[in-house]
């Protein structure tokens, strides 16, 4: 609970959660107990009591086992405290503190995936003699145990079996920097995924680095889209413009753009009905826009995805289960009955995908947005029904605004299937990082195959 009023910016009831937390659970030395410490200390930030926040992450980062999510959550406490006040004698320590963990744990996580990728392209060479031997039959109950239990790290992601490092990244970054004439300005990470993105505070920029995969050509098309839906009245985030720098920069280590920065307010809240009724202004607003938008393609991610499962050794009996989902998904799609009819959809219209600032909401991630069934924008929030608990009354609140009623369309069993299918398969790039991320792998595959009167929930990562 105390975690919830950290992600909804309640303050005050945060700390007093947390502390009750805290002061009740058992005292063992687990990075859920560390982010418990950084949780509260975020919150005693907000609230101005710096010194003490400062030694709630202090405390998070002298535990011996300061994993990836655990420096995540310190780079959040980090964050709120410099923006508090920088010259605050703890919050100079805990700063250092944090970077010098953050070093120590980007050393060990790259020889941790050295070893990884190895251990995977050997099981993959077993795999060559398993095909020999006849198929089994037996269903996996149990999802496998991860390699060797490790916890999959944020700030290191693997694509295509190669790492996608920070430094990376950040080298990415910093090279187109110095095409700004701004070479070695500070880069604080906000998320590392299939792009990186750092916030660069001496200009008030956001810089994204795509993976050196992704065409310089679609990410520039992606920064057009958003000046040109900027121009029809949608909120989208602003692509910054630089004298003698052609966005993006592309270069060997990633190709970078760089955005406005936005500051999240935390005291505002986007409530349901308010979200369906941006999604019904999107599709509004962008229709004029279609003519120039690529067409929808909806099992490209997940068909890409399981043939790099099959490469890494992910358990046939996952694939078996995927390829039959996706096998459905496809004949679904294909007689597909539109109500709402083709046009420009967003194409990841989740409430992650959403930022609310101190000027209003920002739709983010704009990578998606093509010509396809309006439907398949609900299908996200209808999922959150389905697998997150996401209230009847907030659904109604969703639908009602935004006109239309996924749940009684002919269209919603293909388009959640689709949408639980992505991402089901976009968890299963980071098979074998975890036990934790293996067991819900395990949950989210079974639960493809209830009937439609069981609903199996998930767990968010």
């Amino acid at each position: 609970m105390g975690a919830s009023m950290v992600s909804l910016g309640d303050w005050p009831t945060a700390a007093r959660l947390k502390r009750q937390e805290l002061a009740s659970g058992p005292d063992h030395d687990t990075p859920g107990r560390s982010i418990g410490y950084l949780d509260h200390g975020i919150a005693l930030a907000h609230l101005g009591r710096l010194d003490e926040a400062a030694a709630a992450g202090m405390r998070a980062l002298s535990s011996r086992r300061v994993v990836g999510s655990v420096l995540v959550q310190a780079g959040k406490l980090d964050q709120a405290l410099v923006e508090a006040d920088a010259d605050v004698a703890e919050v100079r320590t805990f700063h250092e503190r944090y970077l010098e963990a953050r070093r120590a744990h980007q050393h060990k996580a790259e020889g941790d995936h050295r070893e990884l990728i190895q251990r995977r392209l050997s099981h993959a060479a077993d795999g060559l003699l398993v095909d020999l031997q006849p198929e089994r039959t037996d269903r996996q109950d149990k999802p496998r145990e991860s390699a060797d239990g490790r916890e999959l790290d944020p700030l290191v992601t693997l694509f295509n079996s190669e790492p996608w490092r920070m430094d990376d990244a950040e080298r990415a970054a910093q090279a187109a920097l110095r095409g700004l004439g701004h070479a070695g300005t500070e880069l604080r990470l906000i998320r590392l995924g299939e792009n990186a993105l750092f916030h660069a505070p001496a200009i008030e920029a956001l810089l994204r680095v795509a993976r050196p995969q992704k065409s310089a050509r679609r990410i520039a098309g992606t920064i057009k889209l958003a000046r040109q839906l900027r121009a029809e009245g949608i909120p989208a985030p602003e692509p910054l413009t630089y004298p003698g720098l052609e966005q993006p920069f592309a270069g060997p280590l990633g190709t970078v753009s760089f955005w406005r920065y936005y500051k999240e307010d935390r005291s505002r809240h986007v409530s349901f009905e308010d979200f369906g009724r941006l999604l019904r202004e999107f599709h509004a607003r962008a229709s004029v826009l279609e003519s120039c938008l690529p067409e929808w393609r909806p099992l490209a991610h997940t068909r890409r995805r399981l043939d790099e499962a099959r490469q890494q050794g992910a358990p046939p009996e996952w694939l078996q289960v995927l390829g039959k989902r996706m096998v459905q998904v496809n004949e679904g799609l294909q007689h597909l009955s539109s109500e709402l009819g083709q046009g420009a959809v967003h194409g990841d219209f989740h409430r992650g995908n959403l930022l609310v600032t101190t000027d209003g909401p920002i739709l983010l991630d704009l990578d998606e947005v093509c010509v396809a069934p309006r439907e398949c924008d609900l299908a996200p929030t209808l999922v959150a029904r389905r697998r997150f608990g996401l209230s009847q009354q907030d659904w109604e609140s969703f639908s009602t605004a935004y006109g239309y009623d996924l749940l009684q369309s002919p269209a919603a069993r293909p388009l959640v299937w689709l949408r639980e299918l992505a991402m089901t398969t976009w968890l299963l790039q980071q098979y074998g990082a975890t036990r934790e991320i293996d067991e819900e792998l395990g949950r989210r595959i079974a639960s493809l195959e209830e009937d439609d009167h069981k609903w199996t929930t998930w767990n968010r990562f």
